[in-house]
C-alpha cells in the first residue's frame, strides 16, 4: 500500500508539473507578443520571437508534437503566412522530410533486431564487462568515429536507436539522470566527430582561412594529428562527469558516528567544515570529531593541517587500503554470507551462469552481471537525511 501511494503521488505530481509546464508554454506563445517591442525588433518581430521560445520551453518541458503544431497555428494568426502556406512550407522543406526519412530507417534497424544486436554486442564484450565506464567511453567514441566518417543527422538518429536498447538490456528507465546523460552524450560526441577530419565543408573553409591568414597550407595529416587526441580529450572529460559516487563515504559515516560526511552530493566547502568544527570545540565540547570524504573532493591531508591551525583540533589524515577496509565478520555477516552462497549454489544447479547475487529489499535476488553493472543508483537522499538527524 506504501509502494502505491508513493506511486500515485509521484504520478500526480509529474502530472501537475506537465499542466504547468504547457500553460507557460501557451503563456508565452500568445503573450509575449503583447510586450512593448525593444528596438529594432518590429511588434511582428516580438510575436515571432515569443513563438520561438515559447517552442524551446514546450520541445524541452513538455512534448514535441502539439507545441509544433500550436506554433504552427500562432505564427498564422500574427498575419506572417496562412496557415496552409507554412504547413506546406515546413512539412515540405528538405530538411524535415531528410529527418522523416532517417527516423523510418532507424525504426526499420530497430524493427529488424539490428539495434539490439549492435546493442549486445557492446555490452558483452569482455573489456567491458565490470567497467561501466569503458563501456560509455567506448560507445561515445564509436559515436564520434561515425559521424566522422559519416553526417550528424543519420549518425545521431541511429546512434540513439542503439542507445535506447542498451538502456533498455540494462533494465535503465525514460527520465533516468544516467539515460538523459547518455542522450546528451551522442549528441555531444557526434558535434566533436564533425571537426575530426578536414575534408568536410566546414573544415575546409576554416582551413582556407588560416591559410590566408597564416601564409601556408596546414597539411591534412597534421590537422588530424591535432583534432585526434583533443577529440578524445573532450569525450574522456565528458565521460569523467560522471564517476563519482557517496556511498562509501555516507555508509560509514553513519555506522562510525561520524560528524561531518562530504560526498559529491553534499558540495565540499572548507570554511563551512572548519565553522562547524569550531562549534563542535567551543559550543559542544567535544573532544574529537570524525570527518568522513569520499574520493576525489579534495585533498585530506591539507585539510588535516588546516584543521590544526584553524580550530582546537589536532587533525589527522587517513586514506584507506585494504587492511583497514577490512574486518572481523559479525554474525550478520555471516548469515548474509550464507544466504547469498546458497543462492549462488541454486543457481549453478538450475545451470544459471553469468549472475550477480544481491540483497534488495530484504530478499536474496540475482541479476544477470551485464545488467547488475549498469543498475540506475537509488537516490540517497533517505540516508542524507537519516545521518543530518543523528548529528
Amino acid at each position: 500500500m506504501e509502494a502505491t501511494a508513493t506511486q500515485n503521488t509521484a504520478l500526480q505530481s509529474k502530472n501537475i508539473r506537465y499542466y504547468i509546464n504547457a500553460f507557460i508554454t501557451i503563456a508565452i506563445m500568445f503573450g509575449f507578443g503583447y510586450l512593448p517591442p525593444i528596438a529594432p525588433i518590429t511588434p511582428l518581430g516580438m510575436k515571432i520571437l515569443g513563438i520561438f521560445l515559447a517552442l524551446l520551453y514546450g520541445w524541452t518541458f513538455v512534448d514535441q508534437i502539439w507545441p509544433s503544431i500550436l506554433g504552427m497555428i500562432a505564427l498564422s494568426l500574427t498575419g506572417y503566412a496562412p496557415l496552409d502556406t507554412l504547413m506546406k512550407s515546413g512539412f515540405g522543406n528538405n530538411t524535415v522530410l531528410l529527418m522523416w526519412g532517417m527516423l523510418l530507417i532507424a525504426s526499420l534497424v530497430d524493427s529488424a533486431g539490428v539495434s539490439k544486436f549492435i546493442a549486445t554486442y557492446f555490452i558483452s564484450r569482455k573489456f567491458v564487462l565490470g567497467k561501466p565506464w569503458i563501456l560509455i567511453f567506448t560507445f561515445f567514441f564509436t559515436i564520434f568515429l561515425m559521424l566522422a566518417m559519416t553526417s550528424s543527422v543519420p549518425t545521431i538518429v541511429v546512434g540513439w536507436g542503439i542507445l535506447y536498447c542498451i538502456l533498455n538490456q540494462l533494465g535503465y528507465k525514460a527520465g533516468n539522470p544516467l539515460s538523459s546523460y547518455m542522450v546528451v552524450g551522442v549528441v555531444y560526441s557526434s558535434l566533436i566527430g564533425l571537426a575530426l577530419f578536414p575534408w568536410k565543408v566546414l573544415q575546409m573553409v576554416v582551413l582556407g582561412m588560416f591559410a590566408n591568414t597564416a601564409g601556408y597550407q596546414l597539411e591534412y595529416s597534421l590537422y588530424i594529428a591535432l583534432t585526434l587526441p583533443i577529440s578524445i580529450a573532450a569525450i574522456t572529460g565528458y565521460v569523467l562527469l560522471g564517476n563519482r559516487c557517496g556511498d562509501l563515504a555516507l555508509w560509514a559515516g553513519i555506522a562510525c558516528g561520524a560528524e561531518i560526511v562530504v560526498t559529491s552530493e553534499t558540495g565540499f566547502d572548507e570554511n563551512e567544515i572548519l565553522d562547524r568544527l569550531r562549534d563542535l570545540d567551543l559550543i559542544r565540547k567535544k573532544k574529537h570529531a570524525i570527518i568522513v570524504i569520499s574520493e576525489k573532493i579534495t585533498d585530506v591531508h591539507q585539510l588535516a593541517k588546516k584543521i590544526s591551525l584553524n580550530t582546537g583540533f589536532s587533525g589527522r589524515a587517513t586514506v584507506l587500503g585494504h587492511i583497514q577496509r577490512g574486518g572481523s565478520p559479525c554474525p550478520f555477516d555471516r548469515m548474509l554470507a550464507s544466504q547469498m552462497g546458497e543462492k549462488a549454489v541454486d543457481l549453478l544447479m538450475q545451470g544459471i551462469g553469468g549472475q550477480c547475487v544481491a540483497i534488495r529489499d530484504n530478499k536474496i535476488v540475482a541479476y544477470p552481471i551485464e545488467k547488475a553493472l549498469c543498475m540506475p543508483a537509488e537516490s540517497r537522499k533517505p540516508l542524507t537525511n537519516l545521518f543530518e538527524r543523528l548529528g
